[in-house]
């Protein structure tokens, strides 16, 4: 099965371990981050490194070398990680094309990254699902990021050094490891983390000039038609589509007005909404015009499913008796 069918199939029937994403934070929400896993005997770090990056949004890719495969790093502990299938070697199927190409993913990370492999990239080498990766990468112009472990000695090498600046040269950018112990060690997966996060806060803020201070009124959920003080005529509309747009507006500096009808309790996340509750599908009419008279708004966006069909001229002022079947 090819890995582009794999995907579809796991997006029907999600991975257990995929039920931490945004379990911490939507920061990252819907970026697509490949994990590059190289022969460091600091790969395991990699496994809290992926479950980071879930917990505040991420879609992770495992991407390993033959040799921390083979000896340092089961791949079934970066998919159990993961919850996505993990590329060690290529195939028919294209995965470093799937994975770098064009738009593909939004940040190709090498966490950790050994010497060899800073040498394999510098001089267009590439002959790994690593280097593969990033040769595609480098073409597409994919955000690369590097974090390298090795022996201090072997850090200090000017090889070593010389192909650092010539990574740099491309725009690839590198998180400086930490010398201890004679030691270059692999920076700490909240380090990592951290600069991911503020790399792309401040891609965000660039976004949303043009849109921050704006005024956006979102229309959520579904609406209810009465047939009895009890009984109500609805639909099954779960009000993910508004949140989500809702919650994008406000991270691109909107202020946000809410107008929703039902939806599961504790839904909306967000506590910098302006919030109007109602009911019926004339509620919610008479709130938007209402708003729209009194506030000016750049956009609207009506994203609530309000009920299709009502109660008649005949009105149930009280329960309807279902045993005797009169009202029907």
């Amino acid at each position: 099965m090819s890995l582009r069918r794999k995907i579809i199939n796991a997006s029907r029937t999600a991975h257990p371990s995929r039920d931490i994403i945004s379990s911490e934070g939507n920061e990252i929400e819907g970026k697509k981050i490949v994990l590059c896993i190289t022969g460091s005997i600091s790969a395991y770090k990699a496994i809290e490194l992926a479950r980071l990056l879930m917990r505040h949004g991420a879609d992770v890719y495992s991407v390993m070398s033959p040799g921390v495969a083979s000896k340092l790093l089961n791949p079934e502990i970066m998919k159990w990680a993961t919850g996505n299938d993990v590329i060690t070697e290529l195939t028919g199927d294209l995965e470093h094309i799937f994975l770098a190409d064009n738009n593909a993913s939004d940040l190709i990370l090498i966490y950790p990254c050994t010497g060899n492999t800073i040498g394999k990239i510098a001089n267009g080498i590439d002959d790994t699902p690593v280097t593969s990766v990033i040769s595609v990468a480098l073409g597409s112009k994919i955000p690369i990021l590097i974090a390298p472990a090795m022996h201090k000695s072997m850090y200090d090498n000017e090889f070593i050094k010389q192909n650092m600046r010539r990574l740099k040269d491309q725009g690839i950018e590198i998180l400086d490891p930490l010398i201890s112990e004679g030691k270059a060690k692999l920076i700490p997966p909240e380090q990592v983390l951290k600069f991911i996060l503020s790399k792309f806060n401040k891609y965000t803020k660039t976004r949303s000039s043009l849109l921050t201070g704006k005024n956006v009124l979102v229309t959520i959920g579904s609406t209810i038609e009465y047939i009895d003080p009890i009984r109500v005529i609805t639909n099954l509309s779960s009000g993910k589509m508004g949140n989500a747009i809702a919650e994008e507006a406000k991270k691109l500096g909107t202020n946000v007005t809410i107008i929703y009808g039902h939806v599961p309790c504790g839904f909306l996340q967000s506590q910098d909404f302006n919030v109007i509750k109602v009911s019926t599908t004339n509620e919610m009419y008479n709130a938007i015009v209402s708003e729209l008279s009194s506030k000016k708004y750049n956009i609207v966006i009506l994203a609530a499913a309000v009920t299709d069909f009502a109660v008649g001229e005949k009105q149930f002022r009280e329960k309807i008796d279902t045993r005797s079947r009169k009202a029907c």
